[in-house]
């Protein structure tokens, strides 16, 4: 039975166990980080969302304080008090800008969380696939080689002198291979 040099899967149960299984560990160990990522993002993320509502909250409570503020002022009509409100108004208002300007930054790294967990898994998806050729490319390396020193066995158990031909140069298992062909070659001469 003759196998065709350019087909990858040779020992199906072989080369699909052990690439599913460094596969699994692989991914297992993934999980596990993306696990501790997202429980650390969530945990952040709420923390995050809890500052904005307290940043808010404190927004519309130093408005109403200002708005108390210079509604007072004007029911006593003093003019060196009104002067001063304008200016607390001011003051206020850049305040509040800056606030607001943090709590786009902070829903900004929310957002980049939520972002980076999605590439963190996406990376390990295109891995994982890489990962599964890159296995069954590497145990094809092996299991060739196994399945030609099977045939030439079996060619010897039949009674028959095998024809030896080379490996592939990136093929494993190449020193028992040569020591199976010597053996048939002493073997051949007697």
């Amino acid at each position: 039975m003759a196998i065709k040099r350019g087909k990858k899967i040779i020992d199906k149960k072989f080369q699909l166990i052990t690439t599913f299984k460094i596969l699994g560990i692989t991914f297992i160990a993934f999980l596990s980080i993306i696990a501790v990522l997202s429980i650390s993002a969530v945990i952040n993320n709420k923390n995050l969302n809890k500052t904005i509502i307290e940043l808010n909250d404190v927004i519309t409570s130093e408005k109403n304080i200002i708005n108390t503020f210079i509604d007072y002022s004007k029911m006593i009509e003093n003019n060196g008090l009104i002067l001063q409100t304008n200016k607390l108004s001011d003051t206020h208002e850049k305040s509040i800008n800056k606030i607001k300007t943090h709590i786009n930054h902070l829903n900004i790294l929310i957002t980049r969380d939520i972002q980076l967990l999605i590439i963190i898994i996406g990376i390990i998806i295109a891995f994982g696939i890489c990962l599964y050729f890159y296995l069954l490319t590497f145990t094809h390396r092996i299991s060739g080689p196994a399945f030609v020193m099977k045939k030439y066995m079996e060619e010897i158990i039949e009674g028959n002198i095998p024809q030896s031909r080379k490996l592939r140069d990136k093929d494993e298992l190449k020193e028992v291979y040569e020591k199976l062909i010597t053996l048939v070659e002493k073997y051949n001469k007697k």
